[in-house]
């Protein structure tokens, strides 16, 4: 007996150190997938306070072993597609659930003792092993495949647990394993989620660079076609009448600018993506900010004829706590730009300003062909860096609505947009922030 009370005193305070451990790996990392560390220690010191306190009573005992389900929705959750499906899980659960139903219903009709823990204890096993054959199968990694057989091991110790449980020579031997176990899974269990935190940080940034270089090496080439195609006809054509040179040197102007905002675009959101949006907050006029902004877009209004209605004269003063420039260059820019590409020749766009009580609403409404609702479902995710022609075939990067959802996020600006394909459905940005 005093073998046993070490022993029941070594695997308490274990799983205690391991929660506590797990809490200031979670705490340092701050990544999602560690939140199931703590989640992990924390059921199995309830799974272990509670079958300790049922004594002999099968059917809490039974309940108490649900904790035991963690390891296998923990690697479902580190490891989305290449462990359980969502479906399959609910399967499972089903599964669980139907044997604890019938648990008590062999607890109250008296059966033995074993009968009312072998049906949930089962299910259980089956998800570890089972899991554990899958992982071993689908990933080749060291510790993938350690945590894969620490997991088939406890499957098999708790394949014996309805029939060892209530014999009392047999419990030195239950604990031993169990520290055994404990200590594996808190030395493997970090490491295994570690790695594929990090494993799947570096899948993201390569896609991220993918991204970039696939901006870089095709948006870019069109507009450097035009420009090399416009440049040559200038320097190499003499004959050329002045609307010609005039049609060449815009088309030459325009291929330009268009590298210049990709360029700008990539750096920006390299910017954004590895460093984070850090910005200052002052009070700032908004209808003086709108009207700036308005001026600096008047040449690309009149070459499409583009008609701004507005309330700024009508609007009553107001100031937001925000970024000046971030406000301008990021975010008012983008969507006046945004609905200057999509509108027609001669088109109009409605820019309409109003604050109620505490709140700033700015609406900003193009009437061109719209958006498909397709594209705006992704348009702010710049994984997705499809773009659509303008009117005028203006080209895009697809990441100027990505940098600015970005942007309005570090504002605090709530940002949501409307849009329908036809003709003059057009789309509306409405920005909303608090007034300062």
């Amino acid at each position: 007996m005093e073998i046993l009370g070490y022993l029941l005193a070594v695997y308490s305070f274990i799983l205690l150190l391991n929660c506590i451990v797990s809490i200031f790996i979670w705490r340092a990392y701050r990544g999602e997938p560690f939140i199931y560390l703590p989640l992990y220690w924390i059921g199995m010191c309830i799974c272990f306070l509670v079958q300790g306190l049922a004594g002999e009573n099968p059917i809490l005992i039974s309940f108490a072993s649900l904790p035991l389900m963690f390891p296998v929705f923990f690697l479902s959750s580190v490891i989305p597609k290449e462990f359980f499906d969502k479906d399959e899980l609910m399967r499972l659960v089903i599964s669980l659930i139907v044997s604890l139903v019938l648990s008590a219903l062999a607890y109250f009709t008296n059966q033995p003792k074993w009968m009312v823990l072998v049906l949930p204890t089962y299910i259980l096993v089956a998800m570890q092993i089972k899991g554990s054959i899958d992982l071993w199968k689908k990933n080749k990694g060291a510790l993938a495949r350690i945590y894969a057989a620490l997991l088939f091991i406890a499957g098999l110790q708790v394949a014996s647990f309805p029939f060892s449980r209530f014999i009392e020579s047999f419990a030195p031997i239950g604990f031993t394993m169990g520290i055994c176990l404990a200590v594996s899974f808190a030395i493997v269990l970090p490491s295994f989620i570690i790695e594929s935190y990090l494993k799947q940080k570096n899948l993201e940034k390569d896609k991220q660079y993918e991204t970039l270089f696939n901006i870089l090496s095709h948006d870019i080439s069109n507009p450097l076609t035009s420009l090399g195609g416009s440049l040559t006809l200038l320097f190499t054509k003499k004959d050329l009448e002045p609307k010609q040179v005039s049609i060449l040197r815009s088309r030459a102007n325009r291929a330009h600018q268009n590298m210049v905002d990709i360029l700008n675009h990539v750096r920006e959101l390299r910017e954004v993506e590895s460093k984070g949006i850090k910005v200052e907050f002052t009070k700032v006029d908004i209808i003086n900010l709108l009207r700036e902004t308005l001026d600096d877009i008047e040449d690309r209004l009149e070459v499409k004829k583009i008609t701004v209605e507005h309330n700024l004269s009508e609007a009553k003063p107001c100031e937001v706590l925000t970024n000046r420039e971030t406000l301008k260059n990021q975010v008012l820019l983008n969507i006046l730009s945004n609905a200057l590409k999509f509108s027609e020749q001669d088109g109009k766009i409605k820019i309409t300003l109003d604050h109620t009580g505490s709140e700033v609403i700015l609406a900003v409404k193009d009437f061109g062909k719209g958006i498909a609702q397709k594209r705006l479902d992704k348009l702010f995710d710049f994984k997705d860096n499809s773009t659509t022609e303008g009117t005028l075939g203006e080209k895009g990067t697809g990441l100027g609505m990505p940098i600015m959802k970005r942007y309005c996020d570090a504002l605090k600006i709530e940002v949501n947009v409307e849009s329908k394909v036809g003709e003059d459905s057009g789309t509306l940005f409405v920005l909303k922030w608090m007034l300062a």
